[in-house]
């Protein structure tokens, strides 16, 4: 835990270093986070992005808009600008919101090929298995061709058990416990979960939900693994790049805005989750710890979810 507080004392100092301008930026930051937050629950915001009938560039808009005003405040308040005359960055800027466009919008499976008894356990699960991919492709063919040849020393952003202590990722998973079991009793959290509610397709099937849940709960878990790799690893690590520790602030932003959908407590704890993560996987190195983190607050809110029904 006292290297967790270093590493973000550390973070918070580099930004005070840069005088009023880098205060400047700490203050704005989260005032505009938790602003872009409360009206999208005051308006249902991302509903509206999610219509149909929207075109694909007003989508796409839904993740540029955090991303490049995080980034372009950054390097505008810390004078970086000269950032914004290099081709890469701004294909790796693409990239990641071509990704969180395609991991939003895009499904690369059809469910109405299947029985209408099945179609609710394939959609879920193929959810899942998108994410796995879109998080994983792209930042994985970014590494292979760009990334490994300037940074060989590196391993593919953040797989690395170095900086790991258990120890440590399970006590704040303690400390998580009561309040991840208190929040369970709330209605928003029980809409929302658990993620797959057992059904018809255990029926048409004539098996027991065991399977059918055991089935959606690891690909649910490894859905977690490879979004750490996503957003602690390929935004915080390809992009530091250009930003250096400015990216964790890029990712965090467009990071709260994937949990618009999600119940408001658990939006307002995916800035400071994610600030967290973040800082640690840029420090050091690893992710293994967020994904350990991920992973079992992921399956305590299904567990108590499962508990309460």
């Amino acid at each position: 835990m006292k290297k967790i507080l270093f590493y973000i004392q550390l973070h918070l100092s580099e930004h005070w270093e840069y005088g009023w301008r880098g205060v400047v930026f700490l203050v704005g930051f989260p005032i505009f986070v938790f602003a872009c937050l409360l009206y999208n629950f005051a308006t249902d915001f991302d509903i509206y992005f999610q219509d149909s009938s929207f075109q694909w560039w007003g989508k796409a808009f839904f993740y540029a808009f955090p991303f490049f005003t995080v980034t372009l405040s950054y390097v505008f308040l810390l004078k970086k600008q000269a950032i914004l005359k290099k081709p890469d960055f701004w294909l790796l800027s693409l990239l990641i919101v071509l990704v969180l466009f395609l991991n939003q919008y895009i499904s690369l499976f059809d469910t109405n090929r299947f029985d209408s008894a099945l179609r609710y356990f394939f959609k879920k699960l193929f959810f899942n298995v998108d994410c796995c991919i879109f998080y994983l492709l792209l930042p994985l063919g970014y590494w292979f061709l760009v990334h490994r040849k300037s940074h060989p020393e590196f391993h593919f952003y953040g797989l690395s058990s170095k900086g790991f202590d258990y120890q440590t990722y399970l006590f704040m998973l303690l400390v998580m416990l009561p309040l991840l079991y208190g929040v369970s009793f709330r209605a928003d959290f029980l809409e929302m979960y658990p993620r797959y509610k057992a059904g018809m397709a255990e029926h048409f099937w004539g098996i027991s939900p065991f399977w059918t849940v055991s089935t959606y709960e690891l690909s649910y878990s490894l859905q977690f693994v490879c979004l750490e790799i996503f957003f602690r690893g390929f935004i915080v690590m390809a992009l530091a790049k250009y930003l250096g520790s400015g990216a964790i602030w890029v990712m965090v932003a467009v990071y709260v805005f994937i949990h618009f959908n999600k119940p408001m407590f658990e939006a307002i704890g995916s800035f400071f989750g994610g600030y967290i993560l973040g800082v640690i996987a840029y420090y050091s190195r690893s992710i293994y710890g967020g994904m350990f983190i991920h992973i079992g607050v992921a399956l305590l809110m299904e567990l108590f979810a499962f508990l309460q029904g």
